[in-house]
């Protein structure tokens, strides 16, 4: 029997609260700051920000729906070994620890696309930064709205164009209103939200399928915690070579962008940028951690249940082809 599940009243509640606190901190400190609202108070805290809600900001923005989603779900179909591109990524932080903080804290630059015009003295080089920066920004924002919004059209029964439109005023909004001040809390608050959200859906699948070791059975006869590919093979899905060296190297040039340089630069010292940069090697990793026992209870869940979505709608695709022969 199918049974049809919504979110309930509750939910909704907290989805609005989740969406009005970033506004209000994006409001108070709007008002807090409208004495003091100087270039360099906009744009870097009066360069005087904490080093801790830095670290968590450098973190959630480089984070969305797109890895909290799909990595717990490629888990969930193919196994454990897309987790280990998170220790790939906190290896980055080593390398820029000793280039890109020492470098561009130095500098001291306003935005990252002028190093480009001091480094070649080209102005032209530097407008083409400009522009593959904002394409790709473009890109990536378009996929990191997309993705939560199909989830709440899915769940809410909330219009997909109506979930991006309110997430993108929203966030463009509190952005303009406070500043980096107020970007750099709202991540923070966030970053909490993240976490705090991901341990009902570990807790239940544990639970559900009876404890820990029943559920660590389930996942290893269903094949979820493999961690033990070596493969030199380049066609192979995920393996230790290709998500270590891959995700180290593509994961230190995503770094190297306007949102962590602007953040690093907010700081008051260079001791202070760095230890919030490397703090961000430790929350990849239990980020990482975390996505794996969001993807591992979601298997636990269903499986237990036997009503796994893959295998019903394998089920179902079979029996559609025999009756239609």
């Amino acid at each position: 029997m199918d049974v049809e599940t919504s979110i309930q009243v509750a939910d909704y509640v907290v989805c609005v609260v989740v969406l009005l606190i970033p506004m209000a901190i994006g409001i108070l400190f709007a008002v807090k700051d409208a004495k003091k609202a100087t270039r360099e108070e906009y744009l870097f805290g009066g360069r005087r920000m904490s080093v801790v809600p830095i670290a968590l900001s450098l973190f959630v923005t480089y984070t969305s729906a797109i890895s909290l989603m799909g990595h717990s779900v490629d888990l969930y179909t193919y196994g454990a070994m897309v987790i280990v591109i998170y220790i790939g990524c906190s290896l980055s932080y080593l390398i820029g620890l000793f280039t890109i903080v020492p470098l561009f804290y130095s500098l001291q630059l306003t935005s990252i696309y002028e190093y480009f015009e001091l480094r070649f003295h080209s102005r032209a080089v530097r407008m083409s930064a400009l522009a593959v920066g904002m394409l790709q920004t473009l890109f990536y924002m378009a996929i990191a709205l997309y993705s939560p919004a199909l989830a709440l059209q899915t769940t809410a029964k909330i219009p997909l164009w109506m979930s991006i439109v309110i997430v993108g005023i929203i966030g463009t909004v509190y952005s303009a209103l406070g500043g980096i001040k107020s970007i750099v809390w709202a991540d923070a608050f966030q970053c909490f939200v993240m976490f705090g959200g991901a341990l009902p859906i570990i807790i239940a699948g544990i639970k559900t399928a009876g404890g820990w070791s029943e559920a660590w059975s389930l996942a290893s006869t269903g094949g979820r915690v493999n961690f033990d590919v070596y493969d030199f093979d380049p066609r192979t899905r995920h393996t230790w070579w290709g998500t270590l060296v891959g995700c180290t190297i593509s994961w230190l040039g995503s770094t190297f962008n306007q949102s962590t340089i602007q953040r690093l630069c907010a700081m008051k010292t260079m001791r202070d940028a760095k230890i919030s940069y490397i703090l961000n090697m430790p929350i990849m990793l239990l980020y990482g951690a975390m996505l794996f026992f969001v993807g591992f209870g979601l298997y636990v869940y269903f499986a237990f249940l036997r009503c796994d979505p893959f295998t019903l709608s394998g089920r179902r695709s079979r029996i559609v082809k025999i009756r239609v022969q």
